[in-house]
């Protein structure tokens, strides 16, 4: 897989897990940390060192590791120098104490195809966050808003919090489609804290929409959620 492709697994694969929380999985194993070899393609050489030195190709062996390339990208999260490949900045993101996260949105979606997208906080502090601001924006590539929602309400400690769900119809224009999320909230020394996380699609017309529904092809593997909670006084601006 290409480096983009793997970070995109990381994410989502992790993202769905915690979601699940205790309900069966309660932490998940990497595969591999970093990579033995170079990738022959070059594949995954998107860390800083890598980019410095310019993909490595050829059948010769890596003068640093000695070791041979190898057809594609590695399994780890970091290259084979120990730099960070894009799925490490996925992981450490996955992995903070408190996240937003959507359904993943289907790739690619037609114009007039109908979205509707699940949006969950995912805490692991011992405390609720209170007073906490959801928003979600739905954009196009010229910032054209297909859709925006806001929540206001309480994340529960120790849980996965339901936060409400964002609907709409792809619009006409091609290309990117982006969601857009964002928590705010004051800490205990009154300091402002956000927290973000984006999705994207592609809109298509190579096919005539469907006029129907479009949900994640994961769909099946999130239900039922262990401890979704619906936040209090939940309101939409």
């Amino acid at each position: 897989p290409s480096a983009a492709a793997q970070a995109e697994v990381v994410k989502t694969t992790i993202e769905t897990l915690r979601r699940l929380m205790y309900a069966p999985t309660g932490g998940f194993l990497l595969h591999a940390l970093a990579d033995n070899s170079p990738a022959r393609d070059g594949s995954n050489t998107n860390s800083t060192a890598s980019q410095a030195d310019g993909p490595t190709a050829g059948p010769e062996a890596d003068p640093a590791t000695k070791s041979a390339p190898i057809p594609g990208a590695g399994m780890g999260v970091l290259d084979h120098r120990r730099q960070p490949k894009p799925a490490w900045a996925a992981l450490v993101d996955a992995c903070r104490d408190l996240i937003v996260v959507s359904d993943p949105l289907p790739d690619p979606i037609r114009p007039g195809d109908r979205l509707n997208l699940a949006i969950h906080a995912v805490s692991q502090r011992r405390q609720p966050v209170e007073n906490a601001v959801v928003k979600a924006r739905l954009v196009t590539a010229t910032d054209e808003k297909a859709a925006t929602r806001r929540w206001t309400g309480e994340i529960a400690a120790d849980a996965c919090t339901y936060v409400g769900r964002i609907t709409a119809t792809a619009p006409p224009a091609h290309g990117p489609l982006t969601l857009q999320l964002e928590l705010t909230y004051t800490d205990a020394t009154d300091k402002p804290v956000t927290v973000t996380n984006r999705y994207q699609t592609t809109i298509s017309a190579t096919e005539p929409a469907t006029g129907t529904a479009r949900r994640s092809k994961t769909a099946a593997y999130r239900s039922p959620l262990g401890r979704t909670k619906q936040p209090p006084n939940a309101a939409i601006a």
